[in-house]
């Protein structure tokens, strides 16, 4: 008789517990995002004034192996020269992965997609970052020129887990 007094508090508790469990996921996922965000913000801020050097220097491992530092400088400069210069940037969608099989060491991942106004026209931009030990960096980075009816804003289709 005890025992089946007990079993509603077991499922009680267990209900609660994976209550606090998904909203600590939901939580960790909104800070990665903010400092995924910040880390993102800062090193654009290096591309805009053209410190494509700096940038290289500041990313992640990933994107400095992936390409020479030459070579990341002269497409940077190419690329701006193409658009020229940053008019407004706006975050259009960002997303949480836990890891990609792009990314080495299983870290955790945070895309950042941003709806970009350039002199020479609209573009969209990708910056994916990544979580080493407790800093995020850039490890990728993209800009496309866009149509302008192309820069609607896309919904974000991250699953998050249901509110009570």
């Amino acid at each position: 008789d005890s025992l089946a007094r007990a079993r509603p508090d077991t499922l009680a508790a267990d209900t609660l517990a994976a209550d606090s469990t998904a909203g600590a996921v939901v939580d960790r996922h909104r800070r990665a995002k903010q400092a995924a965000r910040a880390a993102a913000e800062s090193w654009l801020a290096l591309i805009d004034a053209g410190a494509f050097d700096e940038g290289w220097t500041a990313a992640d491992s990933t994107l400095r192996a992936g390409m020479a530092r030459e070579d990341w400088e002269n497409q940077g400069i190419r690329a701006r020269h193409r658009l020229d210069t940053l008019r407004a940037r706006r975050l259009a969608r960002v997303q949480y992965r836990d890891s990609t099989a792009q990314i080495a060491g299983g870290s955790p991942v945070v895309i950042l997609q941003y709806a970009a106004e350039y002199a020479k026209g609209p573009a969209w931009e990708a910056v994916v970052t990544t979580r080493r030990d407790t800093a995020w960096g850039v490890a990728g980075y993209r800009v496309v020129a866009a149509r302008n009816d192309s820069l609607r804003v896309r919904p974000d289709t991250t699953q998050q887990a249901p509110t009570p």
